[in-house]
């Protein structure tokens, strides 16, 4: 029963965790998205009637939200990649102390396989939003 209640409570925990990284997560991607639209809208200002003859509706539209996407997205990705890299550093550094040989392998190991299986994934998400559903 003891080991029942730790079970609940450490999944309690997790989840709570997942609910706080999800909400920060969000709220640095929006954040960047109104960040960058802002600066765009504040130097599309300060240019006045010149920026027609710079640059074309299209490319502003571009910078408008593809620009904006692709910034907001890598903020996303950049807290989850750097908590990965701690995690595997904690991880190699708590197996040194029971095995070198284990360490290693999970130092290496990981990279290694993550090498091989992200061609597999790529080619897997394009025949996924391809809509094919038959990879190549």
């Amino acid at each position: 029963m003891g080991w029942v209640l730790v079970l609940l409570v450490v999944g309690v925990l997790n989840a709570a965790v997942a609910i706080a990284r999800h909400r920060t997560l969000t709220k640095v991607r929006m954040d960047a998205a109104f960040r960058t639209v802002d600066a765009v809208v504040e130097h599309s200002t300060r240019l006045g009637s010149t920026l027609s003859r710079k640059v074309t509706a299209g490319e502003m539209t571009t910078i408008g939200i593809g620009d904006v996407w692709v910034i907001s997205q890598s903020l996303t990705l950049t807290g989850p990649g750097a908590g990965t890299v701690v995690a595997h550093v904690v991880v190699a550094g708590m197996l040194l102390s029971i095995s070198p040989l284990l360490a290693l392998v999970v130092l290496l190991g990981a990279p290694v396989v993550a090498a091989a299986v992200g061609p597999l994934l790529s080619r897997l998400r394009s025949a996924r939003t391809t809509g094919s559903g038959r990879v190549t």
